[in-house]
């Protein structure tokens, strides 16, 4: 890396200078000039370019990428992060958002994690907010066994399940019986069938949206040994090694979502709340979470939900759960009558939802290995670009290339929420922020945010956040101030 300084007309003059906008040089802006108060970075750094105003003499981290065309954004305190994205960003992907069959994020945590322990295939795994876990990683796993796991490993992945509720790494054959094994769906189904006996399970924080853990699969052939007690050791050494190298592979991710977060954002450490079919929590063991009324209200529907499961009904659906100040945090309940991975009887997830934003930031690689889900990545960067024209289900679902129907179904089932609730959500968050920043009134917000009429507005956002517009906006105030 080179290390260049200047003035600010002579940065202004580097990022316009002939030829640099193709260039790929890796280097770093650092404005030395001590009469400002403040000085000026800019990073390249893959894809984009960020200009930060930070107090002279704070220490810089070496940051690196390929240059783009301009620098654009605003600039808000002390601290500004200017970036567009360089044109053709998901060039990578086909026309249904697929991306190359070999990802480079998978491969260089496959191949840290092999230097330690030997193995078959390596999967990576995640909960999501529609309740269970999903195969995410990588897309050139073979299709019989990326059928076979989604289809039969869904509930009976001891290993995997067992490395997500304890944090720990966990050998498959620690888990359960021998005849347990032997017989379980994912033996049988899964493992046999590709000639695989012996699987570890790794835990990982948060691999595709955070609060969502999931863990990292090693599968070996039935002809090799089982994992050892040595390579369980090391790889339990490595500890949040892989949470912190996913962050690396994603360094601009936690940018962007610094950027869309605000102090009423709802967010929590956990998202993804397991109950038994006791209706006592499997996961996470600590209260605390959430609010305390926020995890009462959650208990008290888990309850409900198990009363219909008994009775043979569906208890999946997404519910307002309001919290000491009477606004609501929109959860996903569903169950599964059986569920032999976490425990005998049935079993409640309930998914705290994620903002819009936070599903933009989510890129085809991380999700490769289902299909389903990248083809509707497009589409709710969409919404997230169009909410403000309104734009209709026939429209968004021509950026997946699919049918109204079957769009509105798939989206539903893989998201966990609504094509509607998705875009009502991108217009909330772009409502919360133009109430508190108190420069246009309610009608010109409304039409801002894609409502024709400002009581539609207004019914909106009672029904999504369960206090009028006006109100909400005192009560964000006050908690702007009491910070």
């Amino acid at each position: 890396m080179r290390v260049r300084m200047g003035s600010d007309s002579d940065l202004h003059g580097w990022l316009t200078k002939p030829g640099r906008a193709t260039g790929t040089s890796q280097e770093m802006w650092t404005e030395k000039n001590t009469e400002h108060k403040e000085s000026p970075l800019l990073l390249l750094y893959n894809h984009y370019a960020m200009l930060i105003y930070t107090d002279v003499g704070e220490t810089c981290r070496r940051i690196s990428g390929p240059c783009i065309r301009g620098v654009g954004g605003c600039r808000s305190w002390k601290v500004a992060l200017m970036f567009q994205r360089k044109s053709g960003l998901e060039a990578s992907g086909d026309n249904h958002g697929r991306t190359k069959k070999d990802t480079a994020g998978t491969r260089r945590i496959l191949e840290l994690i092999r230097k330690v322990a030997a193995f078959e295939h390596g999967l990576v795994v995640s909960t999501l907010p529609r309740g269970g876990v999903k195969l995410l990683q990588p897309a050139n796993l073979p299709a019989d066994l990326s059928k076979a796991y989604d289809r039969y490993a869904h509930g009976h992945d001891l290993a995997a399940w067992s490395a997500i509720l304890k944090g720990v790494v966990v050998r498959g054959s620690d888990c359960g019986t021998e005849q347990e094994r032997t017989w379980s769906p994912y033996q049988h189904k899964v493992l046999g069938p590709a000639g695989l006996k012996h699987s570890l399970a790794i835990p990982l924080a948060g691999p595709v949206l955070t609060g969502y853990p999931g863990a990292v699969i090693l599968l070996r052939h039935q002809r090799d040994p089982d994992f050892s007690d040595v390579e369980i050791g090391k790889l339990h050494d490595m500890g949040g090694v892989l949470d912190e190298y996913l962050k690396v592979e994603r360094p601009v991710r936690g940018v962007e979502l610094a950027s869309q977060t605000d102090p009423w954002t709802h967010s929590a450490a956990v998202r993804c709340f397991i109950f038994g079919g006791d209706g006592k929590a499997v996961y996470p063991k600590k209260t605390g979470v959430v609010s305390a009324r926020v995890e009462a209200g959650m208990q008290e529907h888990v309850g409900r939900v198990l009363e219909r499961l008994k009775r043979g009904r569906d208890g999946c659906g997404c519910v307002d759960l309001p919290d000491e100040r009477g606004e609501n945090w929109t959860f996903r309940f569903s169950a599964a009558a059986k569920f032999p991975a976490i425990g005998d009887g049935p079993v409640v997830f309930a998914s705290l939802q994620p903002e819009a934003f936070e599903w933009g930031q989510v890129k085809p690689w991380e999700v490769a290995a289902d299909e389903e889900l990248t083809r509707v990545l497009p589409a709710m960067r969409f919404m997230q670009q169009e909410f403000a024209s309104g734009p209709s289900l026939d429209d968004i679902a021509e950026k997946a290339h699919l049918s109204q129907f079957h769009f509105h179904r798939r989206f539903t089932d893989l998201v966990g929420q609504t094509p509607k609730q998705f875009l009502v959500s991108c217009q909330m968050h772009a409502a919360k922020r133009l109430l508190v920043a108190r420069r246009r009134d309610l009608p010109q917000i409304a039409g801002d945010c894609g409502f024709a009429q400002q009581s539609h507005f207004a019914s909106r956002f009672r029904q999504t956040t369960g206090m009028p517009p006006t109100r909400w906006r005192r009560m964000v105030v006050k908690l702007l101030l009491d910070r």
